[in-house]
């Protein structure tokens, strides 16, 4: 059995629009939020612009960075992370699968909700279910690939840290 969710309005999208406390890793900064004075503890108001603060720290944008932190939107983080200078896409590749962690554990300790749904309702598998190939299985829910998860195409990037997060 597979726990299918797709869009904004869905507690699981990191697009979900919800308000929690989140500590930038130091692994994702290193020295540089303190050395630029910014702040490592922050509330953020979707996972979407936790993802994209780390991003920006991790990078050295500063201007981005101060950006994201004040933006009013899951999509506004988005647009603002896709400015990001400097980036080293190994780099970010690399630190994306501990940050999507860290911010979905985040998530769990703020957003009940969120908790909740990973708790009573989710099945053993969770997945994205949307043509993207990183964040995502590849294909919709209504497609004949998704019923199989052999077939995905994509990582499912977000439903492996949801079920990591749900089994810590």
């Amino acid at each position: 059995p597979v726990t299918y969710f797709f869009g904004a309005a869905h507690v699981l999208s990191n697009w979900y629009v919800c308000s929690f406390a989140f500590v930038i890793p130091t692994e994702a900064a290193g020295s540089w939020l303190r050395d630029t004075g910014k702040p490592p503890a922050v509330t953020v108001h979707s996972a979407e612009q936790a993802i994209m603060l780390c991003k920006a720290a991790i990078m050295q944008d500063e201007r981005n960075f101060s950006a994201i932190l004040v933006c009013a939107t899951p999509s506004q983080a988005q647009q603002l992370g896709r400015r990001v200078r400097a980036v080293d896409e190994q780099r970010w590749e690399a630190a994306l699968p501990a940050v999507v962690i860290a911010v979905l554990m985040a998530k769990w300790s703020g957003v009940e909700p969120y908790a909740t749904f990973l708790r009573e309702r989710c099945e053993l598998l969770i997945a994205e279910a949307s043509a993207d190939l990183t964040w995502a299985i590849g294909c919709t829910a209504s497609q004949d690939a998704a019923a199989r998860p052999a077939r995905w195409t994509g990582v499912n990037l977000l439903g492996w840290a949801h079920m990591h997060v749900r089994e810590a």
